[in-house]
């Protein structure tokens, strides 16, 4: 759609780079999730206890989106070494959160009892649901292992997709009650 005139070769390294900014999106946004957890997690249900089944679906959620970030960049590492270069050289290219503004913002928002954390988890959540959606009737025209990946992704998303949503719900009722009130 965007160069209708470009050549199968060009194509393809389009489609190359975009899936790996998406390899790469995945990886770094569950990066972050695994950084704050003990903000965003631990310390939100040691404040206000939670039925073991909750506790652990958390545990749950984290230990699928560590499993993600290392599928991923264990896809991006075997892209980069077909490819001839070093991993830290092609992620220059690709998306970043660690350490950045936004990053930090969202950290800060946590510290502050703020939910914008958990309702950008809960969205981004839901766009790694649509991305398989989206990509599904094509992947036979996919690398079967970038394909694969993305099934099992999927999987494990739906599998632990209502957590945000139950963290947000906690934030909510429970500060409500707080003598502070609501934070936003």
């Amino acid at each position: 759609l965007f160069f209708p005139n470009s050549s199968s070769e060009e194509r393809l390294v389009v489609s190359q780079i975009m899936g790996l900014v998406i390899a790469s999106a995945i990886c770094e946004t569950e990066e972050s999730l695994l950084r704050v957890r003990r903000l965003a997690w631990e310390n939100v249900v040691a404040q206000h206890p939670v039925s073991p089944e909750f506790t652990e679906l958390g545990e749950l959620f984290y230990e699928e989106e560590q499993k993600h970030s290392r599928a991923f960049t264990r896809y991006l590492e075997m892209f980069a070494q077909k490819c001839g270069v070093e991993l830290k050289e092609l992620r220059l290219i690709l998306p970043i959160v660690e350490n950045t503004l936004t990053e930090k913002l969202l950290t800060s928002n946590l510290k502050k009892g703020g939910y914008s954390f958990w309702w950008i988890v809960a969205s981004v959540e839901q766009e790694f649901l649509l991305l398989h959606r989206m990509i599904s009737p094509f992947k036979t025209q996919l690398d079967p292992l970038y394909a694969q990946l993305h099934q099992k992704h999927f999987e494990e998303e739906a599998r632990h997709a209502s957590f945000p949503y139950l963290v947000l719900q906690l934030l909510i009722e429970r500060q409500k009650q707080s003598p502070q009130g609501l934070r936003h």
